[in-house]
């Protein structure tokens, strides 16, 4: 049957067809959660003047508002995973308001949680809930946290890459008995079962306000005014991104002067100059 969404935009064509959403928590002031059909605010919501879309070729094929990933990692720690066998479609990725945390299936939660763990003390699984609760840290400092790193495959597969803040990710919790406050990723460890191996809950759509194109089929993306972090924050989860980009720029200057020589060699006249030919025999005197 029709969903409410189609109803809505078929019933309203004068409506654009997209929706979006910004969502508070609790400190957030006065600000409020709003669901905006219709054009976007970007000017009361976020920090950016334009939203950056992901591709949508998955949404093709499924009534989910999917996007696509590159990879997921921690910022500045060499930690990262990517999905290589899905190509330049990357892994989908469900943006969900049903949902509170981001669900991450078994594999990649294991090897992101690995890097969180040791960075704090008497971390312990709570089964039930499938996440990590650990001790905060004196006077709750995050600073030895590394951001959340998404990249996101855009429609001309490029990427961008999405960073969330630790106290954008790091709960808080009190204990009702001890009375004693504990630090809980809003990561949660999901199912092999669960149809993508990523869910983006309300955690990140507090991150982000976030658009859903619903006639093009696209999901878009710009900082929250909300957000600790500054419009267009640019995060890597390259251990030595520097040496990196220098190892990257100095390979290519190589290759560039690899083919300006070939070009040279080709194309210049008279090179590489001809063998000399050898001095005649002068037969000797007899």
């Amino acid at each position: 049957g029709e969903t409410f969404v189609s109803t809505l935009f078929r019933e309203h064509p004068h409506l654009p067809a997209q929706f979006s959403f910004y969502l508070t928590g609790r400190g957030s002031n006065d600000a409020k959660s709003q669901l905006v059909f219709g054009d976007p605010d970007l000017a009361s919501h976020s920090k950016e003047t334009r939203f950056r879309y992901g591709k949508g070729q998955y949404m093709s094929t499924t009534d989910l508002w999917l996007t696509s990933v590159w990879s997921v990692g921690w910022s500045d720690t060499g930690v990262e995973v990517t999905f290589p066998d899905r190509g330049t479609l990357g892994a989908p990725a469900l943006i969900d308001s049903g949902s509170s945390l981001l669900v991450i299936e078994p594999g990649v939660y294991d090897r992101l949680i690995s890097e969180l763990r040791w960075r704090f003390t008497n971390c312990h699984s709570l089964p039930e809930q499938q996440i990590l609760s650990c001790d905060c840290p004196p006077a709750n400092d995050l600073s030895r946290i590394p951001q959340l790193v998404i990249n996101i495959i855009d429609e001309h597969d490029k990427q961008f890459s999405l960073c969330m803040s630790p106290d954008e990710f790091i709960l808080e919790s009190v204990d009702p008995i001890t009375g004693r406050t504990s630090c809980v990723p809003s990561i949660q460890r999901g199912s092999a079962s669960q149809p993508v191996p990523l869910i983006f809950g309300m955690t990140f759509m507090r991150a982000f306000y976030t658009t859903f194109d619903f006639k093009h089929g696209r999901i878009g993306f710009a900082r929250s005014n909300l957000s600790p972090l500054p419009g267009l924050a640019q995060c890597s989860a390259d251990a030595q991104p520097l040496l990196r980009r220098s190892i990257w720029v100095l390979s290519l200057l190589v290759a560039v002067a690899s083919v300006c020589f070939a070009c040279y060699v080709f194309f210049v006249p008279g090179y590489p100059p001809a063998k000399a030919r050898p001095p005649s025999q002068v037969p000797a005197a007899a």
